[in-house]
């Protein structure tokens, strides 16, 4: 697994994302969980923190158990998974290798929009995570201009 490390701004974007997505799915809890079974962001219904850390634990188990039946069959791993109960159901989507969304919702929720918009939420994220990444790496105009003139000086 990668090492994560987000600043405080896209912490907050996600956060702000994670609302949006509740608000338009009708979804009772979301969570951002790890595959090792760490809950990174959690927006919804508030249960205690074992609640939430239990699901996080068991579903990104569920994630790893379903990605040992996709190597069987010679698939990287399963996307999504949805399962349906009488009360609540779940659809879990991965983000990428390390990350998963998971969505807990009862029988008022339609499916297909939970799969759509996860699906966009998921997109939207890894882009959050992109331009993080990238900012990370660039370098301000002083900065550009000073090793320029170390390299000039060397040079000359």
């Amino acid at each position: 697994m990668k090492k994560l490390v987000l600043d405080e701004p896209t912490v907050r974007d996600v956060e702000r994302l994670l609302k949006i997505f509740i608000q338009d799915t009708k979804v009772l809890n979301v969570i951002i969980v790890n595959t090792s079974g760490q809950v990174l962001f959690q927006t919804g219904m508030k249960k205690d923190n074992y609640f939430t850390q239990s699901l996080g634990a068991l579903c990104s188990g569920i994630y790893n158990a379903t990605k040992s039946i996709a190597k069987l069959v010679k698939e990287d791993y399963f996307f999504t998974l949805f399962q349906e109960g009488k009360k609540f159901s779940f659809f879990y989507f991965a983000i990428n290798d390390d990350l998963i969304i998971v969505s807990l919702f009862s029988k008022d929720t339609i499916i297909g929009v939970v799969q759509t918009l996860t699906k966009k939420l998921s997109e939207n994220i890894i882009k959050l995570m992109k331009e993080e990444s990238e900012e990370k790496m660039t370098f301000d105009s002083e900065f550009k201009d000073e090793i320029d003139n170390i390299i000039d000086n060397i040079f000359k």
